[in-house]
């Protein structure tokens, strides 16, 4: 299926407005999980351009306190892939956990186009940043908003969860096992170079 630049838009301001049809929309076109591997591969590509870009345009104390991390776009990719591949697995068998029935193609897919569209959000950030420095925390706050209200209603769609409150205390508890496991792997990446 192709995805033109008019169903892109559509999709996409679908996702902001009402996440849960988007999400609906997503798994009733089936996309198999070869297609939504080589996707997650794209985005994890295009993850760590866009972060190295936004790396590039902050001040030299952050530029410096963050270089060892960040030199290196291949291990940046790496630390992003993982990232976006552990997700993937939380979101399915974490799913299951409580009781919900999503296919592991269809969590695979919902995580491509929810990167995607937080993506485009951080593009439109970096250029208000660069444009208006001093309402770059603001949008900082919206995307951070959207990251929770869109990924709510994805798991809810997936998975035929009733409960907002539920999935939304669920995710917290998920997004804090994952930024221990993302530490973890930051780590391990980082301490070799700087020679401990």
């Amino acid at each position: 299926m192709k995805l033109g630049f008019k169903i892109f838009l559509e999709l996409f301001i679908l996702t902001l407005r009402r996440p849960f049809e988007a999400g609906q929309w997503i798994i009733a076109k089936r996309f198999s999980s070869e297609l939504g591997w080589l996707s997650l591969l794209l985005v994890s590509i295009m993850g760590t351009v866009l972060v190295q870009l936004s790396f590039s345009m902050q001040p030299d104390e952050v530029r410096v306190a963050f270089a060892a991390a960040l030199n290196s776009p291949l291990r940046m990719a790496l630390v992003q892939g993982v990232f976006l591949v552990f997700s993937v697995f939380a979101l399915h068998i974490f799913g299951h956990m409580a009781g919900g029935k999503g296919r592991f193609e269809d969590a695979l897919a919902l995580m491509v186009w929810f990167q995607v569209t937080l993506m485009v959000l951080q593009i439109g950030q970096v250029a208000i940043s660069f444009i208006a420095p001093s309402i770059g925390a603001l949008s900082s706050l919206l995307v951070f908003s959207v990251f929770f209200w869109v990924l709510t209603h994805f798991i809810m769609a997936l998975h035929g969860f009733k409960s907002i409150w539920m999935v939304l205390s669920s995710l917290v508890l998920a997004l804090i096992c994952l930024g221990f496991v993302s530490l973890i792997v930051l780590v391990g990446l980082i301490l070799p170079i700087i020679g401990v």
